[in-house]
């Protein structure tokens, strides 16, 4: 009896192992292809990060570039050379204290609002200062409208801030002894006289007290007589705003994509697309990708973002003029991945293994039918 039971637990085991080869072919071929698709996904999305985190830089370059040829074009220029030549023998017939009388007639009982102090073309006394400013002005101001600037500054030699057209309270103070000494506009200053016009200086964003302490950047250039030597600098100060215009563009970003960079302290300095209030030197960048960028290296990893979230992320150091600062390009994985379709997999996986159980059925019963009596 034994005897006969043996080819009924023979094919019963067969048919056992039948189906375990099966169940396992369709899970593993289910994961293979699952695996595949992410890959390809993933892959797909960086080069295409990659893609636009290449145009944001080469646009943030060019803006930067732009800012320098700017300052050279306007520091070198006739009309410059001359209202500053002007302010400085206006200043001296001034008196002791040409600082004083200046800011009372431009800041003190200056008749526009704080902010809307440039309107001020001319002083109502008849100095050779004010009939310099009424020639320079027009024409300053119409600078910062083209370039989008916030503030230009015309600085003698000894530091002393003879002309801005914004009239705030670094005007008529001296930037090397004064209240806003140790600023990064004293730094441009410096850098500017002495590299004697051969290259502009930039400095890194920082909260500038004469400006509500909002955060401001400045680039200035030497002003050089025919003589070749340092009579004065041109700065100017940089917003925010035209940076975050840069990197704002978000088109073929999706909903969790984003730009943005970020200085060697990991602060922003840019504005989030994802937080409503005001990142610049606000909030602090400490990622993985952050961290690279800052000690040179470029490329591209999956991380933890500064929200907390995973995203693919591309990042490279931006060296301009001294300053280094880290330009990443993120997505967010999930928002990848949302065509990583489970349900396609599963049908793959099912019919691998319905192939294979039909394959070896068809085996068995050659088997069964030729091989066992």
């Amino acid at each position: 009896m034994a005897e006969a039971h043996k080819p009924a637990r023979i094919k019963t085991g067969l048919i056992g192992v039948c189906v375990a080869v099966c169940a396992l072919i369709a899970i593993g071929s289910g994961l293979y292809s699952h695996k595949i698709h992410h890959d390809l996904l993933i892959d797909d999305a960086f080069e295409r990060l990659k893609l636009f985190h290449s145009l944001r830089k080469a646009s943030l370059e060019d803006y930067l570039d732009s800012v320098v040829s700017e300052v050279l074009a306007v520091s070198f220029g006739e009309r410059t050379l001359k209202a500053l030549k002007d302010f400085k023998e206006a200043w001296a017939d001034l008196g002791e204290n040409p600082s004083e009388y200046l800011r009372e007639i431009y800041i003190k009982t200056n008749p526009f609002p704080v902010n809307d102090r440039q309107k001020l073309v001319k002083g109502d006394d008849d100095s050779a200062y004010s009939r310099a400013h009424a020639a320079f002005h027009p024409f300053a101001t119409e600078l910062l409208d083209h370039f989008g600037f916030y503030n230009l500054f015309l600085m003698d030699e000894q530091g002393n801030i003879l002309y801005t057209v914004a009239k705030e309270d670094d005007f008529a103070t001296n930037i090397r002894n004064g209240p806003f000494a140790d600023t990064h506009l004293q730094l441009v200053f410096d850098q500017a006289v002495r590299r004697k016009g051969k290259r502009v200086s930039l400095s890194d964003f920082e909260r500038y007290p004469p400006s509500n302490n909002e955060p401001a950047a400045f680039a200035g250039g030497a002003i050089m007589n025919d003589q070749g030597k340092v009579i004065g600098v041109l700065a100017v100060q940089l917003p925010e705003q035209p940076i975050n215009d840069l990197l704002q563009f978000s088109e073929g970003l999706g909903k969790t994509g984003e730009t943005y960079i970020v200085g060697a302290d990991k602060l922003f300095r840019s504005q989030s697309r994802f937080i409503a209030s005001s990142t610049l030197l606000n909030n602090m960048v400490d990622t993985t990708a952050v961290s690279k960028g800052i000690s040179g290296f470029s490329g591209q990893d999956i991380i933890e973002d500064y929200r907390g979230i995973r995203v693919l992320s591309v990042y490279s150091p931006i060296d301009r003029l001294g300053q280094r600062w880290v330009l990443i390009a993120e997505i967010g994985e999930q928002e990848v991945l949302n065509d990583l379709n489970p349900v396609l997999f599963i049908f793959i996986g099912t019919v691998m293994g319905l192939l294979t159980l039909g394959t070896l059925l068809l085996i068995y019963n050659v088997y069964t039918r030729f091989g066992m009596k």
